[in-house]
């Protein structure tokens, strides 16, 4: 038996060492994994950020919904007060508030003294003086309870460091989510921005929110939107989420989930209709939900669109947003346009098209930029990928793509359309089912054309 075992390690080791391959400590890069590069010219191309200007002036596109909300949001900032009405108070404002009300009592206090004598007589007007004053009696009471539950909730919740910074006379909108619900990308479409625009919050399945990010609507710095990280984690127990959020401080909080809300997130809801702060639950990638009942049980969008709401419905949630990033002119997102920002609505006409979502489209993916230019498998890939085996990005815009390697150079890339498939390089291809697929994985294989070679697998970034 041993001698049997010993034999058959021995045959195994010849065949490792006949196999195998012996690098030098400082071995050529391969170049095996990059094929599907060869033969491009790197370092001529501008910048992406450069290019996708560069594109958006060879198609200007007037956006009249981010006009008429930029408007409307420097309408509302004139005429609020420095902080949400249900905001805890400034302890200044209120001792100023305070004597300001009991200098008014005292002073119709002596009003009536001296003219007590005067009104002896006219009994009806001196009852009348006495009910004001004990009317200012009762309101000032009430402010100096009003103050001391104010002060009482400014010591149990404080206005945290990062957001008390130029707080004042600002409007604040929380993002709240997990880490791949889409946050960022709805946070950019909320603002109105396309690829490439300088504020771009960063995309990508990597990202993990661990500390509250701002982002400034584009023209008005006074409006922010905060990327906040998700509650119910270690780091963010629900327990004291609102507290160390300082949730009481903003105008408005969205809920983002791309599934289902969790049991957390239903109990942050409720402690904000506690605490008067205005919410809205969120579920993106709705395009994805329908996509997937037609695909898996050949239900229209509508049937979707229907059971999902009833669904969140019968957990009692009443202020539901379906939206998707990629498709932002449909389903609900011109809705959350005008309410995740307080006030705006009072400064639109309400039939304002800002309000209204685009009809139907044919399919899933027209809606990107161009959806009479390019094909449906086309349209479903524009946007911003990146390589899973390479620290390479993509960003694909009409019929062309853009390459960035890790050390900075990039070059452009034209994409071809033949036989109902999208080609790169002419050795891979997709098709309109590889699309799909990529809808829900969020991977993009490209098929090789020649066996021989491997797939080419991208990661969607936004």
């Amino acid at each position: 038996m041993t001698s049997e075992l010993l034999g058959t390690l021995g045959s195994r080791r010849s065949t490792v060492e006949r196999c195998g391959q012996t690098w030098e400590s400082k071995p050529v890069d391969s170049s095996a994994d990059a094929v599907y590069l060869a033969g491009l010219k790197f370092g001529n191309a501008p910048s992406m950020a450069e290019w996708l200007r560069q594109k958006a002036k060879e198609t200007p596109e007037e956006d009249l919904a981010r006009e008429a909300l930029t408007d409307a949001l420097e309408k509302v900032l004139d005429s609020r007060g420095k902080r949400p009405v249900h905001a805890p108070s400034t302890g200044s404002e209120d001792v100023s508030h305070l004597k300001e009300l009991a200098a008014r009592l005292a002073d119709m206090q002596k009003e009536l003294y001296e003219q007590r004598d005067a009104l002896g007589s006219q009994r009806e007007e001196l009852i009348k003086r006495e009910a004001e004053i004990k009317e200012q009696e009762r309101f000032l009471e009430a402010e100096r309870k009003r103050a001391a539950e104010a002060e009482e909730a400014r010591r149990n919740y404080p206005m945290p460091a990062w957001l008390e910074r130029g707080c004042d006379g600002t409007m604040n909108v929380a993002v709240v989510g997990n880490s791949g619900v889409g946050k960022s990308l709805l946070i950019n479409k909320l603002r109105r921005l396309k690829p490439g625009a300088s504020h771009w919050a960063p995309t990508g399945v990597k990202e993990t929110t661990l500390s509250p990010t701002m982002y400034s609507f584009p023209g008005i710095e006074r409006v922010r939107l905060w990327d906040l990280p998700g509650a119910g984690t270690s780091e963010f127990p629900q327990e004291t989420y609102i507290r160390e959020m300082g949730l009481r401080y903003f105008d408005s909080v969205l809920i983002v989930t791309a599934g289902r809300f969790t049991t957390t997130e239903v109990l942050l809801r409720s402690e904000l209709e506690n605490y008067k702060i205005p919410y809205f639950m969120v579920r993106t990638k709705i395009d994805l939900d329908v996509w997937n009942n037609q695909l898996d049980n050949q239900l229209e969008e509508e049937a979707t669109l229907r059971n999902i709401r009833d669904e969140v419905f019968s957990h009692g949630v009443s202020k539901l947003y379906l939206v998707s990033s990629r498709e932002p002119e449909r389903y609900d997102m011109p809705k959350l346009l005008g309410d995740a920002f307080p006030g705006v609505r009072e400064h639109l006409d309400a039939s304002s098209f800002l309000f209204d979502a685009g009809p139907p489209q044919n399919s899933w993916d027209d809606s990107w930029s161009m959806p009479v230019l390019l094909s449906q498998t086309l349209a479903g890939i524009q946007g911003h990928w990146q390589d899973c085996m390479a620290d390479v990005l993509y960003v694909i815009d009409g019929h062309e793509a853009h390459v960035t390697l890790e050390d900075g150079r990039s070059a452009v890339v034209p994409i071809t359309e033949e036989d109902s498939k999208v080609w790169w390089c002419d050795q891979w291809y997709l098709e309109l089912a590889s699309v799909g697929k990529a809808r829900e994985t969020g991977e993009l294989r490209w098929i090789p054309a020649d066996i021989s070679l491997k797939p080419l697998v991208w990661r969607w970034c936004g």
